[in-house]
């Protein structure tokens, strides 16, 4: 096995360091802000099935029986998830839990969507892009 030189080491060491930089400027993570309010929109082919404020404290199990299929939607710690589907690929459960803003579940096969909207528009938010 070769020794490492001194350069060697070095162009390590600076490639740690840039992978370190590169993650820190780029990481996108969105910074929840908890003074705004937010709120559970469930559409079931592209109407508004129902629609519920999303706090903390919100606990609902919502039963969703359409001609297109069914599913269970929980909603529990600020937090909202697909319990169950009855659609062939059970990708809507494997989403996993959303709670902010702009997140959302779909269901395809059922026509449905779970989004979470907030009443505070983003002044830095794109609506439309045009190539």
């Amino acid at each position: 096995m070769k020794k490492l030189k001194k350069a060697d080491i070095l162009v390590i060491i600076l490639l740690v360091i840039a992978s370190f930089l590169i993650y820190l400027f780029t990481n996108k993570l969105p910074k929840e802000e908890n003074n705004i309010s937010k709120k559970v929109v469930i559409t079931v082919d592209g109407k508004i099935y129902k629609e519920l404020p999303l706090t903390n404290n919100t606990k609902e199990k919502i039963d969703i029986n359409t001609i297109y299929g069914k599913n269970e939607v929980i909603i529990e710690n600020g937090k909202v998830y697909m319990h169950e589907s009855n659609c062939k690929e059970k990708i809507c459960m494997k989403m996993g839990k959303i709670s902010i803003a702009g997140d959302s579940i779909i269901c395809l096969p059922n026509r449905l969507m779970v989004k979470i909207v907030s009443d505070k528009k983003n002044e830095d938010s794109l609506d439309l892009i045009i190539k």
